[in-house]
């Protein structure tokens, strides 16, 4: 399981203990035997945690079929979780969208301060010398660099 979803025997360990994943059998050497569909689940749980759902937030979404009386019912409460984070995960897209656009524009840039050795305009008067007299520089440029700039037209 742990080698198959590209994590760790621990976190394979660990959502086995708090109940989200259920091993079939344990074989004769004492490993755990996970069916196919558990590994789907895992995969699954995986993105979930990367997407900044909690344990809680995960059980309840794996949950919400299971405790449903009906088939309505259970897509009922199923898309109502969806819903709940459908709008965050959207929001976290364009953020992250964003920092790779910011950078992958900084990381550009800054391939030019490789010839800043001994510049004695470092780190006091950056913004002087050619690589940050560009017109627009990213974001994390400006802020990790600590340059002075009107903010573009996308705002803080």
């Amino acid at each position: 399981m742990a080698r198959l979803s590209q994590s760790t025997v621990r976190t394979v360990r660990f959502y086995e203990e708090c109940g989200v994943l259920q091993p079939a059998q344990r074989s004769e050497g004492g490993h755990r035997m996970f069916p196919t569909p558990e590994l789907d689940k895992l995969l699954f749980v995986l993105d979930l945690r990367a997407a900044g759902l909690s344990l809680e937030e995960i059980k309840d979404v794996l949950a919400a079929k299971a405790s449903s009386d009906t088939g309505a019912v259970a897509a009922g409460r199923v898309r109502e979780v969806i819903a709940r984070h459908l709008g965050a995960i959207r929001e976290k897209i364009e953020a992250l969208s964003r920092l790779e656009e910011d950078f992958s524009r900084a990381s550009t840039m800054l391939a030019g301060c490789g010839d800043c050795e001994r510049d004695p305009r470092f780190p006091a008067q950056c913004r002087a010398c050619d690589v940050m007299a560009k017109k627009e520089l990213p974001r994390a440029v400006r802020v990790l660099w600590g340059t002075t700039q009107d903010v573009d037209e996308r705002g803080p």
